[in-house]
């Protein structure tokens, strides 16, 4: 950067662009302690459920399982609309920074209104994309806060319907009659 280019950028600038990364560094050391604990829960209910339920516990947990790359979908998804929001918004940003740096050139030719049109129309497009990730979000967060109610509902459907015991034998004696 240049010395003039310098002078140009504040530091409040450069201590926001500093903050938001360490924000993303702070929330990756937080979930590797809660991404362990959740293996240890995990293990954990298997072996009770086991024990309760013996093999009809793979119904409630196989429903688990088909969910993970139905969330990896949805989260590359979102991932993907996030980063073209993120784009429009540098764009915002620093339309917006020009226009704070010129306002004296803008007032003096009246170009206010067609610079607050250009602005306008890039939150236009922002929004958009924060709508549509956010649907996507809420989406997902829906299915991941309903999981255990609905694998909790499969197994014990399937602990009513084999009438406590699951076993081949009960299905082929079922068929047979």
């Amino acid at each position: 950067m240049s010395l003039h280019a310098l002078q140009r950028f504040s530091l409040g600038k450069i201590i926001n662009l500093v903050a938001n990364d360490l924000n993303l560094f702070d929330m990756g050391i937080y979930l590797w302690p809660i991404t362990l604990m959740c293996l240890y829960g995990l293990l954990g209910s298997i072996v009770i459920l086991w024990s309760f339920y013996g093999p009809a516990y793979l119904v409630g947990i196989g429903y688990l399982v088909i969910l993970v790359p139905l969330q990896l979908i949805f989260t590359n998804k979102t991932e993907k609309i996030r980063k073209k929001k993120n784009l429009i918004t540098d764009e915002r940003v620093r339309l917006t920074n020009e226009i704070i740096d010129c306002i004296r050139m803008l007032k003096m030719y009246t170009w206010e209104l067609s610079f607050m049109e250009k602005v306008k129309t890039i939150r236009k497009k922002e929004i958009k994309l924060l709508k549509e990730m956010l649907s996507w979000d809420y989406f997902q967060f829906s299915i991941t806060m309903t999981s255990s109610a609905i694998s909790s509902f499969l197994l014990f459907l399937t602990v009513y319907f084999t009438n406590g015991q699951l076993s081949l034998s009960h299905f082929v004696c079922n068929e047979l009659s």
